[in-house]
């Protein structure tokens, strides 16, 4: 076990030991060497900066008491984090992130591991959140709003009380995206470009949803009172979607005019989607060519306007009906 006690900031140098307390008036920063703490590492710095931010740290559980204004942390595998405070958070692992905690950033967080990251303990809290961790999951709880930074993950999973939106950095996961505001909010993840979404799932009850994606993508489960998607690729679906208000999806490609298919996976309209107002689709490619279109609703279609190639519509029970319906040529 090692304990320091400084009355000033201190740097630290390479350390090994079994537990590590440090408390530091002013900040604990990182000076040569790095750190290695199998058990338990316990930082006091008051208000003041914690920047251990090698990567060729080993951390076991890292406890940062106070409210320092910041906090960085590196480590050459996974990391335990107990419950902090701060304003600015700063976490790149080698291995999974996850904490005992709650873990509040009231201004930005850039939590990254290589083998994921979950920060799903009560109280979690964050303005904005970046996740940098390649092909790992993401897993987030906050009990208000929440901005998403840069996300690459290999599956992302937020459950938040309030607005999912974006600052502007990409978004992409490669595999399911699985959202839910808890009917307060809500999702606004619409950038025109670099966004790329494997699946895509919201729970925004009562509010809107929006997505852009720079391909294709495959949409699940929606319960919105508005769905608007606009892709640079094929349109698909993975379960029945419910939205009693208007649905705009968009697809457009610069090669083969892509597809909009949103049949409920099976084609067959008895579980088809619950879409209470105009639908508009359009499905675009090069040399104004149109891709097929297929619909199926479980009740009645009311086409906000449809530019295809090929346009299928089934319902289960109901009247099909509306404003327009062009047809492109189709030159696939």
């Amino acid at each position: 076990t090692v304990t320091i006690l400084d009355d000033a900031p201190i740097a630290l140098r390479t350390t090994t030991a079994v537990t590590l307390s440090v408390t530091a008036v002013g900040g604990i920063s990182q000076a040569a060497g790095v750190i290695d703490v199998t058990g338990v590492t316990t930082l006091n710095a008051g208000v003041g900066v914690v920047a251990l931010g090698d990567t060729g740290n080993d951390f076991g559980t890292v406890d940062v008491n106070d409210a320092p204004v910041s906090i960085t942390l590196g480590d050459t595998d996974g990391i335990v984090l107990t419950a902090l405070n701060t304003a600015t958070l700063s976490v790149d692992a080698g291995g999974l992130v996850t904490a005992s905690g709650a873990i509040v950033a009231t201004d930005a967080a850039t939590v990254s591991g290589d083998g994921g990251v979950t920060l799903d303990a009560p109280g979690t809290n964050f303005d904005v959140f970046s996740s940098v961790s390649g092909t790992g999951p993401v897993v987030l709880i906050d009990p208000d709003a929440v901005r998403l930074g840069e996300i690459e993950a290999g599956s992302l999973t937020i459950t938040a009380s309030g607005v999912i939106n974006q600052t502007g950095d990409a978004i992409t996961v490669t595999g399911a995206t699985r959202l839910s505001t808890n009917g307060s909010g809500e999702v606004d993840l619409d950038e025109p470009t670099g966004n790329d979404f494997g699946g895509f799932e919201a729970v925004a009850t009562g509010h809107a949803v929006r997505v852009a994606d720079d391909d294709g993508i495959a949409l699940g489960v929606i319960d919105a009172d508005t769905l608007t998607v606009t892709a640079g690729g094929s349109v698909t679906d993975t379960a029945a979607m419910t939205v009693p208000n208007a649905v705009r999806i968009t697809a457009t490609t610069t090669a083969a005019a892509p597809s909009i298919t949103l049949d409920a996976v099976d084609g067959d309209a008895t579980d088809g989607h619950a879409f209470g107002a105009a639908v508009t689709l359009s499905a675009t490619g090069a040399g104004a060519a149109g891709g097929d279109v297929t619909l199926d609703e479980t009740g009645d279609i009311l086409l906000g306007g449809v530019t295809a190639g090929a346009f299928t519509a089934r319902v289960a029970e109901g009247a099909i009906g509306g404003a327009y319906l062009e047809l492109l040529p189709d030159t696939r």
